[in-house]
């Protein structure tokens, strides 16, 4: 049995309904003021959306107007990322030992110095089809050069080179200029 001035027995809401229920009225206890416009919401968002993107910039970028570029403890300090330090300056000291018509397998901060001799591999642990798909360098390598001092080299010393514990006999070590900054094999004839 329906209740009169009731359209739907299991609406109990004292509110009328809309007509359309997509755009509901603001409710009725709070004044208009306090609702923006919806024309202003848009630049309003805009606004937001600009005001974070320059914090962000602001705290982890690596800009000149980042606070991270200026700060001495981060890895972003601006003289960590453009005064060249040691490492260019004890490469020097090798970059003539191997001729340019040389097979050379280098680390990464070294190789693209050897991109230009006759054949340039890339000295890492990943096993690769020039090598056989085994962990070792090309057979007609005839240096490796490795970086000592790059933040993810492994290798420190000659003695952890996998070419000297497991082939001793096939490289030699040259005599080191570089104060312990690479380490250069040479391939016996």
């Amino acid at each position: 049995m329906a209740r009169r001035g009731k359209k739907n027995p299991t609406d109990r809401s004292p509110l009328p309904r809309p007509e359309n229920p997509q755009t509901a009225p603001p409710p009725a206890d709070l004044p208009a003021t306090l609702l923006p416009p919806p024309e202003t919401r848009a630049p309003r968002r805009a606004a937001f959306a600009l005001a974070s993107a320059l914090a962000t910039g602001l705290v982890f970028s690596i800009h000149p107007a980042s606070l991270t570029f200026w700060d001495a403890g981060r890895t972003s300090y601006w003289r960590t990322l453009y005064v060249p330090g040691d490492r260019p300056t004890q490469f020097a000291k090798i970059a003539e030992l191997i001729p340019p018509a040389s097979r050379v397998a280098s680390t990464d901060f070294v190789h693209p110095r050897y991109t230009h001799f006759d054949r340039s591999y890339d000295y890492s642990d990943y096993a690769r089809k020039v090598a056989g798909y085994e962990e070792k360098v090309p057979d007609d390598t005839d240096y490796i050069v490795i970086d000592t001092r790059h933040p993810y080299s492994r290798i420190r010393s000659p003695d952890q080179v996998r070419e000297l514990q497991t082939s001793p006999d096939k490289w030699e070590l040259v005599p080191d200029e570089t104060d312990g900054y690479f380490i250069v094999l040479k391939r016996r004839s």
